[in-house]
């Protein structure tokens, strides 16, 4: 998926993934053959690989599916797929959606904070994640990318969402085990503008509060930083992780999948970060300059951004 570059092409592949049945059964049944004795003690496959869970059962091999999601995410995704208790409610973006079947939540959640495939169950995607879901149900058990610790809550309901006894296993990311090197106060990382003599001195300004990096960094070494206060994230669930396992809070800029449910969990059960100001999806997902900067001041130095990084501290070391 690494090398699809528009949006326009996840459907294509996706329904390309089903013309890989006929030879994984056919791999799968000659590794039994030929191993005999020693059969595959299971397989693990991607969520949108529901189709696996079907070909597994007809070889007696349990299947596990991996989300790259939290658990809180998965449960509320995988109830409303099924459930629908949120359909008919149009594309208004300010409905309170009062019945999460199998999921309890101690806030509330409302159809802004779902993604695009959910709002729009009609949409050919859609309808592709639909059957996907489905074909997952009752599959022996789910890894998820994340930590009992934090979403201990959830975890049953998960289970229970998938039936036939399924049993999730929380696995946190392997970063966690890797060495965390120094990295710099704090980073932008910017592209090369088009016409570099734009603002040629913009990079060089103020390099005693910061640095501006037009190339890739690994963000996780500069969130280890002592130094950083806060981060400006979509909230995608690796990037929330690498926060919270440093200790940083978040000021929570959602944009599309299930990043709007991880702003919601972060802001008002985890209350480890703030949400820009006045962030309105019916208005698209452009901010107003202003606002991001009055977020990051609210972050760094007023009484919520205190109490949110108070609370990411009192994660990070195990309270």
């Amino acid at each position: 998926m690494s090398h699809i570059f528009s949006p326009d092409h996840f459907l294509p592949f996706f329904n390309a993934t089903k013309l890989l049945k006929e030879p994984f059964e056919e791999a799968i049944k000659d590794m039994c053959n030929k191993l005999q004795e020693d059969q595959p003690s299971c397989v693990i496959s991607d969520w949108f690989l529901g189709w696996t869970n079907a070909s597994c059962l007809g070889f007696g091999i349990p299947r596990l599916v991996f989300h790259g999601m939290g658990v809180y995410a998965i449960a509320v995704k995988k109830s409303l797929s099924i459930y629908q208790t949120h359909v008919n409610k149009g594309l208004d973006f300010n409905v309170i959606i009062l019945n999460v079947k199998g999921v309890q939540l101690s806030f509330a959640l409302s159809t802004a904070d779902l993604s695009n495939s959910l709002m729009d169950m009609e949409s050919e995607i859609s309808r592709f994640f639909l059957e996907a879901e489905k074909s997952d149900l009752g599959s022996w058990g789910v890894i998820a990318n994340s930590f009992v610790e934090l979403e201990k809550d959830y975890v049953g309901s998960l289970e229970s969402l998938y039936g036939n006894e399924t049993k999730a296993f929380c696995v946190g990311p392997l970063f966690l085990y890797e060495q965390i090197l120094e990295g710099n106060r704090f980073a932008l990382n910017l592209k090369e503008p088009a016409n570099p003599q734009t603002n040629p001195s913009r990079t060089n300004r103020d390099r005693s509060k910061g640095l501006i990096v037009k190339e890739w960094v690994d963000q996780k070494w500069i969130l280890a930083h002592k130094a950083i206060g806060g981060f400006l994230s979509h909230c995608r669930w690796n990037s929330t992780l690498e926060s919270l396992a440093n200790g940083v809070p978040i000021l929570a800029w959602p944009m599309q999948a299930e990043q709007h449910l991880n702003a919601k969990y972060l802001v008002e059960e985890l209350k480890i970060g703030l949400r820009v100001p006045n962030f309105k999806r019916d208005v698209g997902n452009i901010v107003e300059r202003t606002l991001i900067s009055k977020g990051v001041r609210e972050l760094m130095g007023g009484k919520r951004g205190k109490q949110a990084r108070e609370k990411a501290i009192e994660f990070w070391k195990g309270g």
